[in-house]
C-alpha cells in the first residue's frame, strides 16, 4: 500500500459510517482514488501462500521468503544497471501457474513495465530457463510470441523478463472456456459459443503453426485453460470476433517442453488429448494437454489443424520469397 492509498484508506475507514458521506468532498475522492485505481488493476491483487507450490519437506513460508530475496536482487541488478535507485522499482504479483509466480515490475523513472515470471519452488531448477529459451526460439518464427527479454538466477531460483501487455486476458477454462480479465476485480468470464469457437481454434492452429519440422518437435506441456494464451484488452469487446482479428490479438506467452515426434502424429495428439478434459488424468501420462478443465469440440479442433497447417504453408511461399530477394 503507497501513501496515497494509505491516506484515501484512512479517509473512508473514519468517514463511512458518517449519515452525509455523499456531500463530503475528502470521502468522494476516496471512493474515486479507489475505483480509479481497480479500473487500473492488472490481476490478482493479493499475494497469497495457496499459490506457493512446494515440494515435500519444503516450508512454503522460507521457500516464498528466497522468492522475495531473489526479486530484490534483481532489482538491485537492474538498479545498478541503470544508475537509478532501488526505490526507483515498484513490483506487484498479479498472477500464479505450476511453473511460475506472475509479478509485474514498475520502472517509475521511464514509466514502463515489465513482466517477471519467478519459479515455483517445487519446480525443478533450470526448467524456468528450459522455457525462456523455448520463447526466445519461438518468437523467431512468430512475432505472436512474448519473447524474454532478461533471465536471473540466485540460489536455487531463477526468473525470466518478458514486455507487459496491459491488462491482457488469459485464456482459461473452469467446466467451460472463458478469460480471466483483472479489472475492475480480477474474474473470470465465459465465452460465448462464438468465442469459444473461434478462439479454440486459433490456439490450436498457432500450436500446429508453430511445428518445427527440422527438428520434428512440437510444443508440449501446455495448459490451454490456464492462461498459455492471452488476448489483447478489448478483444471482448468485438461482437462476432473473426478468426484474422484474434490471431492479431492472441500471444503465446508460456512454452514448457517440446516433444519429439512426426508432424502427423503430433496432429494426432492435439485431436485425442483437447478432446477430453484432462485435469483428473495422470498428468505423467499426458503430451500436450496438461490439466486441461474443458474438452474442445472435436470441429473446433479440426478447423484449427486446418488453420495452422495454411499458415504453415503461408510461411513457407514468405521464406521462399525472402530467398529470392536475396539473389
Amino acid at each position: 500500500m503507497n501513501e496515497l492509498d494509505l491516506y484515501y484508506a484512512l479517509i473512508l475507514d473514519k468517514k463511512l459510517d458518517n449519515p452525509n458521506f455523499k456531500s463530503d468532498p475528502d470521502l468522494i475522492k476516496a471512493m474515486q482514488y479507489f475505483n480509479n485505481k481497480a479500473q487500473e488493476n492488472m490481476g490478482i491483487e493479493l499475494m497469497n501462500y495457496a499459490y506457493v507450490f512446494v515440494k515435500d519437506g519444503q516450508d512454503v513460508r522460507e521457500e516464498y521468503s528466497k522468492i522475495e530475496n531473489m526479486l530484490a536482487r534483481y532489482i538491485a541488478k537492474l538498479s545498478q544497471e541503470s544508475g537509478n535507485s532501488c526505490k526507483n522499482y515498484d513490483i506487484e504479483f498479479i498472477n500464479y501457474g505450476r511453473t511460475e509466480l506472475v509479478y509485474v515490475l514498475t520502472d517509475k523513472f521511464s514509466n514502463t513495465k515489465t513482466t517477471i515470471l519467478a519459479k515455483q519452488p517445487c519446480v525443478e531448477f533450470g526448467k524456468v530457463k528450459t522455457e525462456m529459451q523455448n520463447l526466445v526460439s519461438l518468437s523467431k518464427i512468430d512475432t505472436k510470441v512474448v519473447a524474454p527479454t532478461d533471465y536471473f538466477a540466485y540460489g536455487d531460483g531463477e526468473l525470466f523478463a518478458t514486455p507487459y501487455l496491459n491488462q491482457a486476458r488469459c485464456i482459461a477454462s473452469d467446466k467451460k472456456w472463458g478469460m480471466y480479465i483483472p479489472e475492475p476485480n480480477y474474474h473470470f468470464e465465459p465465452f460465448t459459443r462464438e468465442q469459444e469457437q473461434v478462439v479454440n481454434q486459433c490456439m490450436i492452429a498457432k500450436l500446429v503453426s508453430l511445428y518445427n519440422f527440422d527438428k520434428q518437435q512440437g510444443i508440449a506441456s501446455c495448459k490451454l485453460g490456464g492462461g498459455d494464451f492471452i488476448l489483447s484488452k478489448g478483444w471482448e469487446k468485438l461482437e462476432h470476433p473473426t478468426i484474422e482479428y484474434t490471431m492479431e490479438n492472441m500471444y503465446l506467452i508460456a512454452s514448457r517442453d517440446m516433444v519429439n515426434c512426426s508432424f502427423d502424429d503430433y496432429l494426432d495428439i492435439l485431436r485425442d488429448e483437447f478432446s477430453r478434459k484432462t485435469i483428473n488424468e495422470d498428468q505423467d501420462n499426458l503430451i500436450v494437454n496438461h490439466r486441461g478443465r474443458a474438452p474442445m469440440e472435436a470441429k473446433d479442433i479440426e478447423s484449427g489443424i486446418d488453420l495452422g497447417i495454411q499458415l504453415l504453408k503461408e510461411r513457407e511461399v514468405d521464406f521462399k520469397e525472402q530467398d529470392c530477394m536475396c539473389e
